[in-house]
């Protein structure tokens, strides 16, 4: 990964009731400074169901494990439910060495209530399109772990 481009961001979609959560990047002390005021306005109003896709997760670090925790309190704290999905081979290990994956629920899809439908025979849809969300990631110049490819 280059200095120069943005080491996380997140994406958010909602299906019906159900928030999405699409997680990019190296979860880290920076990027939990920079995520959590986001997250916790999407977390003003309560939801019966969020996924946390973290396919896209390529660090993560004991700060993000506490931003995992932290989501997990406040959406069981009124009733919801959080399903980790996808997580990347090198997430899944850390969530097992730390045995964070007995207190998650892990998924290898999104649960059925985070689809989109998919449309009626001969019916046109327009793609179910992610929020539009500013995207956040360290200042320009900042290092990251991941050197360039070569």
């Amino acid at each position: 990964m280059n200095v120069e481009e943005v080491a996380f961001f997140l994406r958010e979609r909602t299906v019906g009731a159900a928030l999405v959560i699409e997680l990019h990047g190296e979860l880290d002390i920076w990027a939990r400074t920079q995520l959590s005021p986001r997250l916790e306005e999407l977390l003003d109003r309560p939801w019966p169901s969020v996924a946390v896709d973290l396919s896209g997760v390529t660090f993560l670090d004991a700060c993000g494990l506490g931003m995992l925790v932290w989501l997990q309190a406040r959406i069981k704290a009124y009733g919801g439910r959080l399903s980790l999905v996808r997580p990347a081979p090198n997430v899944a290990r850390i969530l097992r060495i730390t045995r964070l994956d007995r207190a998650f629920t892990l998924l290898d899809d999104l649960p059925a209530s985070c689809r989109v439908p998919a449309p009626e025979q001969g019916a046109s849809a327009a793609p179910a399109s992610p929020a539009q969300v500013p995207v956040l990631g360290r200042p320009t110049g900042t290092a990251s772990r991941h050197r360039p490819s070569a």
